[in-house]
């Protein structure tokens, strides 16, 4: 269980995708759910989205809040970004905020790889290369304990799936996974096919 406190008009939730990750300059589109509006934004307040490499600022983009919901943004144009594969698993951290005048209301953060996933007819494709997809299914249902295992056994268990059993895909089983086992899929380059 989590508990999230946040201010009457809030940032629900984030959606990121990269279109067209092999083009030479490539695109991070953004959606975001706020909460709490009743029909108008607070005054003065903007959404403001910002990709990092590392500490390093890449691009971001401020939008006035509107009543759309969710908001679509869009940082174009952004150039030396690297591929996510499983060989090199590359992560950026994106950082989401709600804004009054210049002070972060509330605030959402989350990690992107740029990447171009395909099933063709002639097999699956990464990035524009074939790549042979070898894995296992998953339960993190855990002898004795159930689901209630703690962030590091998560991570752990990805981890082995990746490192000791040589697999770059895994298969998650018919209900929502850890976020801890996910994102270090991500962090090690293990496909998730949830």
């Amino acid at each position: 269980v989590q508990l999230r406190v946040v201010p009457p008009c809030y940032l629900d939730r984030m959606f990121l995708t990269t279109p067209d990750a092999l083009g030479e300059r490539k695109c991070l589109a953004v959606q975001v759910e706020l909460a709490g509006l009743d029909g108008k934004a607070p005054e003065g307040s903007a959404v403001e989205v910002t990709l990092y490499d590392g500490e390093r600022e890449i691009a971001g983009f401020r939008e006035p809040v509107r009543k759309e919901n969710p908001m679509g943004m869009r940082l174009e144009a952004l150039a030396g970004i690297e591929l996510w594969s499983v060989e090199h698993p590359k992560l950026y951290q994106v950082k989401c905020a709600l804004r009054q005048g210049e002070r972060d209301v509330d605030v959402l953060r989350s990690r992107v790889g740029f990447r171009e996933a395909k099933f063709t007819p002639g097999g699956f494709y990464l990035n524009g290369e074939r790549l042979q997809l070898v894995g296992l299914n998953r339960h993190q249902s855990f002898p004795y304990v159930g689901y209630a295992m703690p962030a590091r056994v998560q991570r752990r268990d990805a981890d082995i799936l990746k490192h000791e059993l040589g697999l770059n895909m895994v298969r998650t089983s018919h209900y929502p996974q850890s976020r801890h086992f996910l994102d270090r899929c991500d962090e090690i380059g293990l496909l998730v096919f949830e």
